[in-house]
């Protein structure tokens, strides 16, 4: 009687129209697909953890400082730039995509000032009004895109309210 091996699993990396496929054969031998659609939905993670580790470990403020700006750079000019030139998107898209993108490039900027004046109110509050304006697009994102843009939303209020908390 020959006795399969059932706790083998791998993990199959690949790229398919800018979507990472993530296979994984579970023990039952079905093979799991998890579909993540951007890279830039690691960024509002990567900058709250980079955030946490710079308050808490007295890393450099340059360090995140830098990060902080070559992420807001990516959103406010790179990606409206290819929102633009999209074609496949209608007008109407490629409008909330910018201030959406606008809206996410004042986040981050909002986090460097925040790092070097914690008890800035100012930037308290205009977390306060980004967040007012990002749930209702998160909402709007996931009726109507099926989550294109909306675990963005999601991930941006999750990085709002972390890096006013810490």
């Amino acid at each position: 009687m020959h006795r399969k091996n059932r706790s083998a699993s791998f993990c199959v990396f690949s790229k398919k129209n800018t979507n990472f496929v993530f296979e994984f054969l579970t023990t039952n031998g079905i093979v799991m697909k998890i579909y993540y659609t951007k890279y830039e939905n690691f960024l509002p993670v990567f900058l709250g953890i980079l955030y946490f580790f710079t308050l808490k470990l007295n890393f450099s403020g340059a360090f995140y400082c830098l990060f902080a700006i070559i992420f807001g750079l990516y959103f406010l000019p790179v990606r409206v730039i290819f929102t633009g030139k999209n074609k496949q998107l209608g007008t109407k898209d490629k409008v909330i995509d910018t201030i959406l993108s606008c809206l996410f490039a004042t986040l981050i900027g909002a986090s460097i000032v925040l790092f070097y004046m914690p008890n800035n109110q100012l930037i308290k509050y205009t977390f306060m009004g980004i967040g007012i304006i990002l749930f209702p697009a998160f909402l709007y994102f996931t009726i109507k895109d099926e989550g294109k843009n909306s675990i963005l939303c999601l991930l941006f209020l999750f990085f709002m309210s972390f890096i006013t908390s810490v």
